[in-house]
């Protein structure tokens, strides 16, 4: 099985742990762990992600940790994954397939993979503002311009069915600030104008241009990079 999941604050998003705990049992399946980030960093995350999946009975026998177009804004890791990106995310799926082979053919069953990350799994990251400062956002919620024409689109892709249906400019339940609804309105009428949220993505714009690079490991416990 290939489990995804995206990195809030360098960890697996706090809404989404309870799921990965309580739902999937791996009756000694294989699995691999994949995390994606925004170009800053994917922390912790993936160890989390590897550990909870081996709880569950499941083997990991590879992960990767793979760079996305940020949520919060498209300047950072802007348009990616790229075409180098998809390369090496196919190596990465051959490469899967050759450890499955291998494992069968050995018969014996696989440690966890070894990836980066801290045991035990630390806190999650504090999102910064530009001044330095801890930027606190949790309650922050997406605004509806006047333009909106009610076609619920923004209803349908809430990944937290927390936008009301009656009414698309009430947020009924858990904002995970992942721009669905903005991004996906033809009209362009949803926004964030939360002081303390725009201050942290202006942060991550000023400090985080740099192009971050996909990681995989493989479960001989080294890190490898895909040819």
């Amino acid at each position: 099985m290939i489990f995804g999941t995206p990195v809030y604050a360098g960890r697996v998003p706090n809404k989404v742990l309870p799921m990965i705990q309580g739902l999937f049992q791996g009756n000694d399946a294989f699995a691999v762990p994949v995390v994606t980030f925004g170009n800053r960093n994917y922390d912790n995350a993936l160890i989390e992600l590897r550990n909870e999946l081996e709880n569950n009975h499941f083997h990991t026998i590879a992960a990767g940790a793979f760079v996305a177009q940020h949520a919060f804004t498209d300047q950072l890791a802007t348009m990616r994954p790229g075409k180098s990106d998809q390369e090496e995310i196919r190596g990465f799926a051959k490469r899967i397939v050759t450890i499955v082979e291998m494992i069968q053919t050995l018969g014996e069953i696989p440690k966890p993979v070894q990836v980066k990350g801290i045991e035990p799994i630390p806190p999650y990251y504090t999102p910064l503002g530009i001044d330095g400062k801890p930027a606190k956002f949790l309650k922050a919620k997406p605004k509806t311009k006047s333009n909106c024409d009610h076609c619920d689109l923004c209803v349908k892709v809430c990944p937290m069915g927390s936008i009301n249906s009656e009414d698309p400019s009430k947020i009924d339940g858990i904002c995970i600030k992942c721009q669905a609804c903005v991004k996906k309105c033809p009209k362009q009428a949803k926004y964030f104008d939360d002081p303390a949220f725009l201050s942290h993505v202006e942060m991550l714009k000023r400090n985080y241009q740099r192009a971050a690079k996909n990681e995989i490991f493989v479960s001989d416990g080294r890190e490898n990079e895909i040819q």
